[in-house]
């Protein structure tokens, strides 16, 4: 229901969600005595996992197998439990030790991170062991026969990100909402059809069977259990996903300022100079931006 609120005004229902979760390679975790990482993990399991599968195979000085790719700063931050914009947005708090500390921690992963530009290269030879994924892309490429076929040469599965122990858990995706205009004429009629949509069980449940979401209302436990049964998703997975804590407050500069936060925090991961300087640079052009 919050992806539906601006601010702290409900301006719209729920109709599909589109959950964030972890590819894992499973054959290529296996290759290397590794187990499966529990549903619990830590970003700091994360990382060291990622540290023990990226080599160099042929020995030309480069890795070719890469503990992750397509995982940024903000996926680190929100692992973390990071709350870095003011509710009103018009702060951003990047002066805190737990910044520095995921700012830091993302340096390391990025040694064992392989380019964001050949992620489909890497996923299809399986030379890569974890990326995000969304549900949409998961319920397309999965491996059900009755699928599109694709990283089809080796096994894989979907669970979730990992997070840290003591954070406050965010539902983490995005989500498909429904309004109604203001100056309708047909109020009554418009509400009918968002219930129908959003609120109808029947409606839901053909969501969750016949698109690329995931529905917004719960449905039966065995039903979405012989959903996903045998797609390498657990329908625990998907509901615990589903319960978490419902998204940030946004604002009308919420995701140009994500986007622009993240850019330069990726970029101040990259850079061996002085991180507090950076870090008070960035806090000061991103606020700025903020109350322009």
């Amino acid at each position: 229901v919050q992806s539906g609120k601006y601010q702290y005004s409900q301006y719209a229902l729920p109709y599909m969600m589109n959950p964030r979760l972890m590819f894992v390679n499973v054959s290529l975790l296996k290759e290397e005595g590794l187990n499966v990482p529990e549903e619990s993990w830590t970003p700091e399991q994360f990382l060291a996992l990622c540290r023990q599968l990226t080599r160099d195979l042929n020995h030309d000085g480069t890795p070719d197998q890469y503990g992750v790719v397509d995982y940024d700063w903000l996926d680190l931050a929100e692992a973390s439990g990071l709350d870095l914009f003011s509710d009103d947005g018009h702060n951003v708090d990047l002066r805190g030790d737990q910044v520095r500390k995921v700012t830091e921690t993302y340096r390391q992963l990025t040694e064992f991170m392989g380019s964001q530009t050949e992620r489909e290269v890497l996923m299809e030879a399986g030379r890569v062991a974890f990326a995000p994924m969304s549900y949409a892309e998961f319920i397309t490429y999965n491996p059900w026969p009755w699928k599109v076929k694709k990283y089809s040469g080796f096994d894989w599965i979907c669970i979730s990100l990992p997070q840290a122990a003591d954070r406050t858990i965010r539902y983490a995706g995005n989500s498909l909402v429904m309004g109604m205009s203001a100056g309708t004429r047909d109020g009554e009629l418009a509400w009918d059809l968002m219930k129908e949509f959003c609120v109808n069980q029947t409606t839901q449940t053909g969501i969750l069977e016949h698109s690329q979401g995931m529905c917004v209302l719960q449905t039966d436990k065995s039903l979405l259990d012989a959903f996903l049964d045998d797609s390498g998703l657990s329908g625990d997975t998907v509901r615990a996903i589903m319960n978490q804590e419902g998204t940030r407050v946004r604002f009308s500069k919420y995701e140009s300022a994500r986007e622009q936060l993240a850019d330069r925090m990726e970029k101040a991961a990259a850079d061996p100079e002085d991180l507090d300087l950076q870090l008070v640079e960035i806090e000061e052009t991103i606020r700025s931006y903020l109350r322009s």
